[in-house]
């Protein structure tokens, strides 16, 4: 066969794979679980499981390390990296200056 004979074959091997990897693209991620905590309890286990501390009160994770923003946007939350940690206690008189990373959720 001629060289003019494998420029067809070459194609169409080139558009079945494409097809086929399409295909199993699309079988591979419908299969992860896209599940978002969405009762108070699921937010709370998630947020303990990360090594924050859960404020049912308001909805929030809060850690001084362990929260970052790729776990707060993939668990629903909105990420607030520096935040007081007297920031629900206006009251007080002294508070340490260190940032509080906080993931807040819609109540």
């Amino acid at each position: 066969m001629n060289q003019k004979g494998f420029a067809p074959i070459i194609i169409l091997i080139v558009i079945a794979l494409g097809i086929i990897g399409y295909f199993a693209y699309k079988i591979y991620f419908s299969q992860i679980p896209k599940v978002i905590p969405t009762t108070s309890a699921d937010k709370s286990t998630v947020c303990k499981n990360a090594g924050g501390k859960w404020l049912d009160q308001y909805q929030e994770c809060e850690s001084t390390t362990a929260l970052d923003k790729q776990f707060c946007k993939k668990n629903g939350g909105r990420f607030l990296e520096c935040e007081s940690p007297c920031r629900h206690e206006p009251q007080m008189q002294f508070c340490a200056q260190v940032c509080t990373k906080v993931c807040k959720f819609n109540q």
